[in-house]
């Protein structure tokens, strides 16, 4: 036990309390997950040790998204903008975290109603993940994806479909075996054919994320 051997000090006891609250946030267990990131975040600076420079901002964010999880839009908002600072902070060529909290702040702004908003913070989380981690990267696949829903809903055709392929492309390149990942592009990219009247190539893609 961390605490029982006084080590609350120590950058294992971060990162214990942040672990344990990723569990509880992967469980959609969101009171649950808010209490040990609550905890992580209070710890005295020193605690954070070798820990990453971004830490803290991390801790900001994982807050965020449990509060939009239990439907606290405004405070979701608030520590989503307060984590965004931090990360620029630390990070200001961006970062992949930074990336990952743009797009996941893109749909607390669609629960907001602010469709225009999260549809240019997609597109901005695309751009900083394809800086700092190259175009081919796996993290790329969800992003693509999501970003080429956001466009098909927009009426662009168009650019759905090129978003969508480039998402199958990542995923093909990235994983040797079916994905949930690879088969959401797909989906995706069959709708995006589906939109733009290539009916053949749509009914070829569902086939073969059907295959897998």
């Amino acid at each position: 036990d961390i605490e029982a051997a006084g080590l609350q000090a120590k950058p294992i006891y971060l990162l214990s309390l942040n672990n344990l609250g990723q569990l509880y946030l992967d469980l959609e267990q969101y009171p649950e997950a808010r209490v040990y990131f609550e905890r992580a975040r209070a710890l005295p600076l020193p605690a954070k040790g070798s820990m990453a420079a971004d830490t803290q901002a991390i801790l900001t964010s994982n807050l965020a998204y449990v509060a939009h999880g239990l439907g606290e839009l405004e405070e979701a908002d608030r520590l989503f903008a307060r984590a965004e600072k931090e990360f620029k902070a630390v990070r200001p060529g961006g970062s992949a975290e930074l990336a990952s909290l743009l797009n996941n702040r893109a749909f607390l702004l669609d629960d907001q109603g602010k469709a225009d908003e999260a549809y240019a913070m997609r597109k901005a989380s695309v751009a900083m993940r394809e800086q700092v981690l190259g175009d081919s990267h796996p993290s790329l696949v969800m992003p693509l994806t999501d970003l080429a829903q956001s466009a098909m809903m927009r009426g662009e055709a168009d650019y759905g479909l090129e978003l969508a392929t480039k998402a199958v492309a990542v995923a093909e390149r990235a994983y040797a075996q079916p994905s949930a990942d690879r088969v959401s592009a797909l989906g995706t990219q069959a709708g995006a054919l589906i939109n733009t009247k290539q009916f053949v190539m749509a009914g070829e893609v569902i086939t073969r994320a059907e295959a897998e």
